[in-house]
């Protein structure tokens, strides 16, 4: 899972990779470990 600019969710499915868009979404930040 990762996260693009402005937001998009970038997450892994059976059938390969898939870019989500959830409306305005720009407060998601990737977390640090």
């Amino acid at each position: 899972m990762d996260v693009q600019f402005p937001g998009a969710l970038v997450i892994e499915t059976e059938s390969g990779t898939e870019v989500v868009s959830a409306g305005d979404c720009e407060h998601l930040r990737p977390v640090t470990e």
